[in-house]
C-alpha cells in the first residue's frame, strides 16, 4: 500500500517540527514533508501529489489563504486543512471559501489534527517522516 503523503506548511519551523511529533504518535504510514511559505507549497504542489495539505494561514511570501485558492484551481481534489491562532475570524472563514475543508486552531492541534487525520485516512497506516 502506498504511504499516504502530507505536506506542512508553516513559516514557523517550531510549529512544522511540532506537528511532525504529534503525528508520530498517530499510528499512520505517512511521507512527511514541509516547506515554510504559500509560494512554495504551490510549486510543491506543482511537482507532485499529496495527500492531506496542512496549511498556515498567516505566512510571509504568499499567505495559506491565497495558496490555497491556487492550489485548488491547479488540483480541485487537494485536502487542505488550514491552521490558525486566531479561530473563527475572517481568515479562517475565508481559507474554507477558497477551498479548505476546515480550519482548526493552533492551540488545540494535539486533540483537533488527531481527530481529523482518524476522519480522512485509512485505519491500517502508520507514520513515518521523511
Amino acid at each position: 500500500m502506498k504511504n499516504m503523503k502530507l505536506l506542512i506548511v508553516d513559516d514557523k519551523k517550531v510549529i512544522r517540527e511540532g506537528i511532525k511529533g504529534l503525528l508520530l504518535k498517530f499510528k499512520k504510514t505517512l511521507e512527511i514533508q514541509e516547506t515554510s511559505n504559500g509560494l512554495l507549497a504551490v510549486n510543491m504542489v506543482l511537482a507532485e501529489d499529496f495527500d492531506i495539505i496542512l496549511m498556515d494561514i498567516d505566512m510571509p511570501v504568499m499567505n495559506g489563504i491565497t495558496a490555497t485558492e491556487h492550489i485548488i484551481k491547479i488540483k480541485p481534489n487537494s485536502i487542505i486543512v488550514g491552521m490558525s491562532l486566531n479561530f473563527e475570524n475572517e481568515q479562517s472563514i475565508q481559507i474554507k471559501k477558497n477551498g479548505a475543508i476546515k480550519c482548526l486552531h493552533k492551540e488545540s492541534l494535539d486533540i483537533s489534527l488527531m481527530d481529523t487525520l482518524k476522519e480522512l485516512l485509512p485505519k491500517e497506516e502508520k507514520v513515518i517522516t521523511s
